[in-house]
């Protein structure tokens, strides 16, 4: 299936993952896409830092926005905030799980014994979007979380939804599948 060539999702992963996501939900969520008539693309970090990554991002959105009318970002937890701290314009954000203060949360997965190193964790220190007001982007979240707390995602003033009982982000396929659908109803509007 041919996508239309006005509307692009580019997909952000998160720390630790590549294109594809964990248990390659990016897959699942681009045949889900794709089928809509979007073109998606998947890419891999150089991870180094936030800002690189932020970086990396915006280069990316500049050379599609060259090609699509309209360009929309999907980002999965840390992805989800490297979109948030994007600095290019995009049509609409939809964030997945996103990293609220990102020095607390990789502060907490190096005392559970994460490999996270120092560069990343001093980079960290610098973004914090805990209580922020979100313009054009739509939130999923849950209560069960193990990395980021229900209060810190409902300090985020945007359009969210709270999937009840996930973890961070889904953890199997029928969980891909519903994510996926509801991401794809929310991009249909525009």
């Amino acid at each position: 299936m041919s996508c239309l060539k006005e509307k692009a999702v580019i997909l952000v992963h998160g720390y630790g993952y590549d294109k594809n996501e964990w248990g390659n939900f990016f897959v699942v969520l681009s045949d889900i896409l794709q089928k809509q008539g979007f073109c998606v693309y998947r890419f891999d970090f150089k991870q180094t830092t936030i800002t690189d990554e932020i970086k990396q991002l915006d280069k990316i959105i500049k050379k599609m926005k060259e090609k699509h009318d309209s360009v929309f970002l999907a980002g999965m937890s840390t992805g989800a905030l490297v979109s948030i701290l994007s600095k290019e314009s995009v049509t609409f954000k939809i964030l997945m799980f996103p990293v609220i203060n990102a020095e607390k949360t990789f502060r907490a997965l190096v005392d559970t014994k994460h490999d996270v190193s120092i560069e990343w964790l001093e980079d960290c220190k610098q973004y914090n979007i805990h209580g922020s007001k979100l313009e054009q982007c739509f939130l999923f979240y849950s209560d069960k979380d193990e990395y980021i707390e229900k209060r810190d995602y409902e300090s985020i003033v945007c359009n969210k939804l709270l999937l009840k009982s996930w973890s961070h982000g889904p953890s199997n396929k029928k969980q891909m599948n519903e994510l996926g659908e509801l991401v794809a109803s929310k991009l249909e509007s525009f």
